[in-house]
């Protein structure tokens, strides 16, 4: 019935009280509650993805409840509710760098009903290309983040120099840097990461339409990085970059986005957000699809 092992989601936890099973999907913040007969119950720790439909149905032969066309039924159920890995888990975890974001990946998959496996998924960062305009507190972090995930091609744009002070929030930088250029400083160290990514050097400044235009040609995601002078702390420019790369993510994995249309303004300290939605541009191109 099934070519593929059973494997009960990662973010799915199962409670049981005189067999009513209570799924938690900790992913979507999703609860759904099942009255189930006794082998069901036994069912579940079955679903660890290392036991074929045939391993399955010999151990549940002789439970109350139990027959081959009810656990189809059961399994259907479950697929429909999304609570089953849609794909094999990797088969080598040890030797994949991106191993812990595959599981994540996987996450996705199921809860969103993507097409794409993981690895498909995986495949799409590494043929994207980020535009980062600005590599200071912001770009740094942004840059280091997208880098992590996979991303496979860079354009960075800066005309600075690497300064002293910039060095207790721009994660890129050590202080044998000081007086280069920010994009090769950058450059060589998202290497030093990663030596396969592709990365464009451009240490000018962007300050014509003209100019934007060229510099976002064949980008994927084209993200600012500069922001206002004025005082900063590490762990800020790394929140503001970090929700900024996750959003680029997701954009770049077709997930559904929760930055469009509107602004965040983060609260430091009460960690509160303020939301104000803003109505699209009749007639632009970018955002007449975005909900």
């Amino acid at each position: 019935m099934d070519e593929m092992p059973l494997r009960l989601r990662d973010s799915v936890l199962v409670f049981n009280q005189e067999n009513r099973l209570q799924f938690i999907c900790t992913m979507e913040l999703r609860v759904i509650e099942f009255n189930v007969l006794p082998y069901v119950v036994e069912l579940i720790p079955l679903l660890d993805g290392t036991n074929s439909i045939e391993a399955i149905e010999l151990a549940l032969d002789g439970t109350p409840g139990f027959t081959r066309q009810s656990l189809k039924d059961v399994l259907t159920v479950m697929r429909d509710q999304r609570l089953l890995d849609r794909h094999p888990q990797i088969e080598h975890p040890g030797t994949y760098r991106f191993e812990r974001q595959a599981r994540l990946f996987h996450e996705f998959a199921s809860t969103f009903s993507l097409d794409a496996s993981p690895s498909q998924l995986q495949e799409l960062l590494e043929a994207s290309k980020v535009v980062v305009v600005g590599t200071g507190g912001t770009g740094t972090w942004l840059l280091q983040s997208l880098l992590a995930a996979g991303v496979g091609s860079f354009e960075i744009f800066d005309p600075d120099y690497v300064e002293l002070t910039n060095l207790n929030r721009q994660v890129l930088y050590r202080p044998e840097d000081v007086g280069r250029s920010k994009v090769v400083a950058a450059s060589d160290r998202l290497r030093a990461i990663n030596e396969s990514v592709n990365i464009k050097c451009h240490p000018v400044k962007i300050d014509s339409p003209v100019a934007l235009n060229a510099a976002l040609r064949d980008a994927s995601v084209p993200i600012k990085g500069r922001t206002r002078s004025g005082g900063s702390l590490a762990a800020v420019s790394g929140l503001v970059a970090n929700l900024t790369a996750w959003e680029a993510l997701r954009l770049l994995l077709s997930l559904p986005l929760a930055l469009s249309n509107q602004v965040r303004e983060l609260d430091l300290f009460t960690l509160e957000w303020r939301i104000r939605k803003i109505a699209p541009r009749p007639g632009c191109q970018a955002c007449e699809n975005v909900p």
